[in-house]
């Protein structure tokens, strides 16, 4: 479904001294609309090929940052005959790309030595992040969010590699990403067809539990909302009818955590696979993949889509979040859901979605859009959004929230870079003004050509010009002795 434009907060440019009259003009440059599908739109380079066949893409989310990070994909060759083509995400356990000789192993690595790309004729697909996964989205910052970039840009672009086959998608992780494998799986059932968890911390409930999962889940209100235990029995309707887990119980970090799961799921009626084997160590390599990779084989011998529908919609990708620029007086508040749904928002917390009054203006299918105006400097917004599902009527029993603010001082600098609009040369005889014109906190240049009286600013990027623009022109009777903000409206 395309995406509808979404209006870009931007950092206004400064108001020029001997230049008032231009500020219409200046203020006008901000009012700029990004272009449908930028709305995390996973942008991917070229690729690189190692001696096996791997390939290795640069890509960049805004659910990451738009930080480079890489995937790595593997294609079946000499697929066997009679298996239907499906992509199995291995999930990594730790940041960066993973090789042989990191901690764990590698999960992509070992995988194409047991030759499962052939074996099983999958396509293995393998991220990896700049930060510890544990594969939540964080609420408090809109460039951690981990769940977001799996589910609305690496889902869809793996899609692509199956070339009209039908989707089925399987998920692969021990440890966190074993931990990942519930998450998503629960979280989204109709994304992904079956997951295999080895040795994951699957009870664990408290944010403290480790020093990374603040930084994956924000707060402790929203790890809640990842509680494996609670998530089984929430969720069980969509699992009970065909096996799509398989878990193990072998003797290694987490048995008793696994050991919990597997009552849980008995619990629930979700039928599972479930093995309690010998002593293992904690890694890739420790001999449980080919079973489990076998198991989802097994499980699966048809090609058939993922199932859901008999949950809630799963909401992701909140936008907009964190500080916007001084000067933002609107902005568009857009997600996603796994399924067909309408979207309803409210500025206060726990309200029923049949109580919700205001309802998004671009809704009903899978990406939700809507302009909030009236927006004030330096105030701070929440805004809670619950679904109602297309297909099965089911509604949200919680909020999902999408929180910013504006800033108040146009500038937002980092310690290696204090000051937003550094000036030590307010009038040289080659430019006429250095400033921060654009409050990326990187000094810009002002030019005058003193014969004609126009004047350009050269947005800088370092020594690289990012791009250039024209207020206008004076006289030759003005001169630019420097630049700031003289009324302190940022």
């Amino acid at each position: 479904m395309p995406t509808p434009p979404i209006f870009a907060p931007c950092r206004p440019f400064r108001r020029l001294p001997g230049l008032s009259a231009l500020a219409p003009i200046l203020t006008l440059l901000c009012l700029t609309a990004t272009l449908p599908g930028a709305h995390a739109q996973l942008v991917v380079g070229t690729p690189t090929v190692d001696s096996n066949g791997v390939q290795y893409y640069p890509v960049t989310s805004v659910y990451q940052g738009s930080q480079q990070q890489i995937v790595r994909v593997l294609k079946p060759t000499n697929p066997a005959p009679g298996k239907p083509l499906r992509i199995l995400y291995v999930l990594p356990v730790d940041q960066g790309v993973d090789t042989t000789d990191s901690t764990w192993s590698d999960g992509l690595e070992e995988l194409r030595m047991l030759d499962v790309q052939d074996r099983f004729n999958m396509i293995l697909i393998a991220p990896a992040f700049n930060y510890t996964p544990w594969y939540g989205d964080n609420i408090t910052d809109p460039a951690l969010r981990m769940e977001s970039f799996i589910i609305d840009d690496l889902v869809p672009w793996g899609d692509t590699f199956l070339k009209g086959a039908t989707t089925q998608r399987y998920l692969i992780g021990f440890s966190k990403s074993g931990n990942g494998v519930l998450f998503l799986m629960f979280r989204h059932p109709a994304v992904f067809n079956a997951g295999a968890a080895w040795d994951s911390p699957a009870q664990h409930s408290s944010l403290s539990a480790d020093p990374n999962l603040p930084e994956n889940f924000g707060n402790q209100a929203n790890y809640n909302n990842y509680f494996i235990p609670s998530l089984v029995a929430s969720n069980a309707q969509d699992f009970q009818k065909k096996n799509r887990l398989w878990i193990s119980g072998d003797q290694a970090d987490w048995t008793a955590d696994m050991d919990a799961l597997n009552v849980q799921l008995n619990a629930a009626s979700i039928p599972h696979t479930w093995v309690a084997g010998p002593q293992r160590a904690h890694s890739w390599n420790s001999g449980w993949l080919i079973g489990a990779v076998t198991d989802l084989d097994a499980n699966n011998p048809t090609a058939i889509a993922p199932v859901g529908g008999n949950m809630a919609p799963a909401r992701t990708g909140g936008l907009p979040g964190g500080p916007l620029a001084v000067g933002t007086v609107q902005a568009t508040l857009s997600l996603k859901t796994d399924l067909k749904a309408t979207c309803r928002y409210s500025t206060t917390a726990g309200v029923a979605y049949s109580s919700m009054s205001n309802t998004f203006s671009t809704t009903g299918g899978t990406a939700h859009s809507t302009v909030v105006a009236g927006l004030q400097r330096g105030a701070s917004y929440t805004y809670y959004v619950r679904c109602h599902d297309t297909a099965s009527g089911i509604v949200n029993p919680d909020d999902y929230a999408i929180s910013f603010s504006i800033e108040s001082t146009v500038g937002s600098c980092t310690p290696s870079n204090p000051s937003p609009n550094p000036n030590p040369n307010q009038n040289p005889e080659s430019f006429a003004a250095v400033g921060d014109f654009d409050g990326d906190c990187k000094s810009d240049i002002l030019w005058r050509n003193t014969i004609t009286g126009q004047v350009d600013i050269w947005q800088m990027n370092g020594t690289t010009i990012a791009s250039t623009g024209s207020p206008g022109a004076v006289t030759s009777d003005w001169s630019i002795q420097g630049v700031g903000d003289f009324n302190g409206d940022g």
